[in-house]
């Protein structure tokens, strides 16, 4: 195999050509096994033209894919990362996870569309059988329902997520569509500008819910009235994602606490990341324990924006930042963040950047240029 491959580059043209081969070759290979397996363990009858033809447009897709994803990843300077854990929408908003069940043949596939307030309810949601041709179009069609679910939600705010990672991209972006799946696009995108719905890419782990109800719908096994009397298997799924929200994402008014960081004894990663929300405040404020500063905002990138304002050696009109004792805990006045975002001010910064999961040492105090010095 090893002697054959390398014959396949050396004789052809380009490295591009001979991809094209080796993968024909790979699919080929590979829905034979899928067929033989359907034979001997499930007893199912082989049909090779459908063997072959199914493998060539499973290699169409994928080579689809790729050109869409490069395309999208050429005109985007920061790609998105995808969200491994379901999160609540923002306090008055919605979110809709949708996903798509294709039947063993390829030709059938059933879409899920599930809709949840900001408290993880089961609000609304819709399963509907239809034909397609590829993966890729199944799962824009199970946004195109999203959308249209979005549109006749009022002014509600709507986020839509996806664990499809080029649907959501061609969703979200402005690219010349693929012919096949151009008018799904088109649909999405004037629902989109007239609602400014929001699209984002999950994991499979963040959007259970939806591929469960797809996967029931395609089975047979989910009733007319599944949203208001769920099977077990879906309910556990919504108890599962509201456990899991509750621990790695709350909120002292209007600040999101999302993990390593923590509201009680049991929620943060360790003592150092533990938070008291001072109810005190109208809204409550919630403050760092270990460094008792005011939490501004926790970004999951690694930063903490905290109510400490940035030193100004020498320069009038700015006061001084707090001293901070960082030798037991694992934070750091972020140079990169406090440099780059206010050194250019003329006016007085109330805020600075922490950098969480680093070892500082000592005492310091955030810090920043002033009149081409650094202090």
């Amino acid at each position: 195999m090893l002697r054959w491959t390398s014959n396949i580059i050396d004789s052809s043209p380009s490295l591009k050509e001979a991809a094209k081969v080796i993968g024909k070759v790979a699919f080929q290979a590979w829905f034979i096994w899928k067929s033989r397996n359907g034979l001997v363990f499930n007893h199912e009858q082989v049909d090779p033209s459908s063997t072959i033809i199914r493998a060539a447009k499973a290699q169409s897709e994928y080579e689809l894919i790729n050109a869409v994803q490069s395309q999208v990843l050429d005109h985007c300077d920061d790609p998105p990362l995808a969200i491994s854990a379901w999160r609540k929408p923002t306090p008055g908003s919605f979110k809709i996870n949708c996903d798509v069940a294709m039947k063993r043949e390829g030709l059938r596939a059933n879409a899920a569309v599930v809709v949840r307030n900001d408290r993880g309810e089961l609000t609304d949601g819709s399963t509907y059988f239809f034909k397609c041709s590829s993966v890729l179009q199944g799962e824009l069609e199970a946004i195109r329902k999203a959308c249209f679910l979005a549109r006749d939600m009022c002014a509600v705010p709507v986020t839509i997520e996806s664990d499809n990672k080029t649907a959501i991209l061609l969703s979200a972006s402005e690219l010349v569509p693929p012919w096949e799946v151009y008018p799904l696009i088109m649909d999405i995108r004037a629902v989109k500008k007239q609602r400014n719905l929001e699209f984002i890419w999950v994991k499979r782990s963040a959007n259970k819910v939806a591929h469960r109800v797809a996967s029931l719908a395609a089975k047979g096994k989910l009733s007319l009235d599944w949203v208001a009397n769920s099977p077990a298997s879906l309910v556990s799924l919504l108890l599962h994602d509201n456990q899991w929200q509750n621990l790695l994402y709350q909120r002292c008014g209007n600040i999101d606490i999302p993990y390593p960081f923590g509201i009680g004894p049991s929620c943060p990663i360790a003592d150092g990341f533990a938070v008291t929300c001072n109810d005190s405040f109208n809204p409550p404020k919630p403050f760092i324990n270990s460094i008792n500063l005011e939490v501004l905002h926790v970004s999951l990138s690694g930063t903490v924006q905290v109510n400490n304002p940035v030193i100004a050696s020498n320069c009038s009109g700015r006061a001084d930042g707090q001293d901070v004792n960082f030798l037991a805990i694992q934070f750091s006045f972020s140079d990169t963040y406090n440099r780059e975002n206010y050194s250019t001010l003329p006016m007085y910064t109330p805020f600075s950047h922490i950098t969480y999961g680093v070892h500082a040492g000592p005492t310091r105090r955030p810090h920043m240029l002033c009149e081409g010095r650094e202090y």
